[in-house]
């Protein structure tokens, strides 16, 4: 527990730094007072010492649920292209920076080869155009940790039906950043099914006329910092998952937006979700007990504004929407003509708030655990209680 400060002579034990914004004993004020390796940044939220994100471990990943690095002995670090190559003889290459692997597949068995815990594989965008087909996180990676890294923006395209990637492994923990997913028809973005965790940041959705962007059953998995744009659904919880939404996008959805079933659970924090398709039920979708989706710090915007939400469990909580089925005491209710005005290009999916949108500002209420920075990684109020924008952006 935090105690009162003036210096560092105020402080002990593991919290014996002194925070001088607030006065409080703390374990860190800034990343200058985290000194291991495994926990190398001060999250400015909590003031403790770990990683929240990857780039805070150069070497190796973030274990995100834990707050800290993968363990450099412990980790197989490999290189990919984002593109399956017939004609590259895999076994020959090192599967290195100098000779990435020629496709992620296979640098995912190079790695786990390799004997280690925790497998990194760092992807580079396919040459001439060419894309990966994206991967199953198989037998390959039973009770590991694998992290599949973007560097530019690598594209990964599913044929068919298949997801672009797939956990299904209950001992299986992926971390998936800085990824581009498309597929030809049906299947998801990414699906879990029965995997033990799955974190998506800074991963974008795209051209899924018949799947799901983000699904998961009997899986955790959550989502930070991402899009879903021209699918059939955007987020999909069923049969005992969980999704956890951090600074999400989603629009242009042909069928829904948010779908729980099955006793499934989505919580929306500071996120955008918007359904344009003209048709009743299509924003927020329920079926089976125990099938829940709550939302708060979040814009939640559909046409027609009656009737968009057809879920008996949805709640909203110092949130923007359209629908009056949501509206309480902390919601504000804004009417449909005036959404597309807030945003940069509501028909062309682009969700960034205008500086001019006022009927967002001020809504969100900051609590624990919240993101301390929006879909851009723009700083947000860090200080529980503080006042925000709601929804993903901040202008």
């Amino acid at each position: 527990m935090c105690v009162a400060c003036l210096s560092a002579a105020d402080c002990g034990g593991e919290e014996d730094v002194c925070d001088g914004q607030t006065g409080q004993c703390v374990e860190c004020a800034g990343d200058v007072d985290c000194t291991t390796p495994e926990a190398p940044a001060c999250d400015p939220g909590s003031k403790t010492c770990g990683c929240t994100e990857h780039d805070q471990c150069p070497e190796t990943a973030c274990a995100l649920e834990l707050g800290q690095c993968f363990p450099e002995a412990f980790t197989a670090v490999v290189y990919s292209r984002a593109w399956d190559d017939p004609s590259c003889d895999d076994p020959l290459l090192a599967c290195d920076e100098p000779e990435p692997c020629c496709s992620i597949k296979d640098a995912l068995v190079k790695g786990a080869a390799k004997g280690k815990s925790y497998v990194v594989i760092r992807v580079s965008p396919g040459m001439n155009g060419l894309k990966d087909p994206g991967l199953t996180l198989g037998n390959e990676a039973i009770g590991k940790r694998v992290a599949i890294l973007g560097e530019g923006r690598p594209v990964l395209s599913a044929p068919g039906g298949a997801p672009v990637v797939y956990v299904n492994i209950a001992t299986t923990r992926a971390y998936l950043a800085g990824l581009v997913l498309e597929g030809a028809s049906s299947g998801a973005g990414v699906s879990c099914v029965g995997g033990e965790l799955v974190w998506v940041d800074d991963v974008e959705v795209r051209s899924l006329p018949g799947g799901v962007g983000l699904f998961t059953s009997a899986c955790a998995l959550t989502a930070r910092r991402s899009a879903v744009h021209g699918a059939l659904g955007g987020l999909r919880v069923a049969l005992g998952g969980a999704l956890r939404g951090e600074n999400l996008m989603v629009s242009s959805v042909s069928s829904y937006a948010v779908q729980a079933e099955g006793g499934g659970a989505a919580d929306l924090v500071f996120s955008t979700i918007t359904e344009r398709s003209g048709q009743p039920g299509r924003l927020l979708k329920c079926s089976g007990a125990g099938s829940m989706i709550s939302a708060r710090s979040s814009a939640l915007f559909a046409a027609p504004e009656a009737g968009s939400t057809a879920c008996v469990g949805a709640t909203a909580v110092d949130s923007a929407v359209t629908d009056e089925a949501l509206e309480s005491d902390s919601v504000v209710v804004i009417p449909y003509p005036q959404v597309p005005g807030l945003f940069v290009d509501w028909a062309g999916d682009d969700l960034h708030v205008q500086e001019s949108a006022a009927a967002l500002m001020d809504v969100a209420l900051r609590a624990a655990g919240d993101p301390t920075t929006d879909f851009d990684r723009a700083p947000r109020p860090v200080m529980i209680g503080a006042r925000d924008w709601a929804g993903a952006d901040r202008p």
